[in-house]
């Protein structure tokens, strides 16, 4: 992981992924299993988001870690 990928560049890419999917937080958060408010300050960058939090949203949201956490991330094309 790049040593300045800040907690609040982490709920952005999670926040323009879940957009992209067409999903709420209210959707996103149910599937979680997490409270939406939970899923609303992670995407502000006021809560760390649980590896294995992490790993679930990467299975619905459909990226690749190793993308996600890399410097030059996109999240389209």
């Amino acid at each position: 992981m790049p040593a300045n990928l800040s907690q609040k560049e982490i709920g952005k890419r999670i926040s323009e992924l879940r957009k992209k999917k067409g999903l709420s937080q209210d959707e996103l958060a149910r599937e979680l299993a997490i409270p939406r408010s939970s899923l609303a300050q992670i995407e502000l960058g006021n809560r760390s988001v649980d590896v294995r939090e992490l790993l679930k949203m990467s299975h619905l949201l459909q990226f690749s870690m190793d993308e996600f956490l890399a410097r030059e991330f996109k999240t389209s094309g």
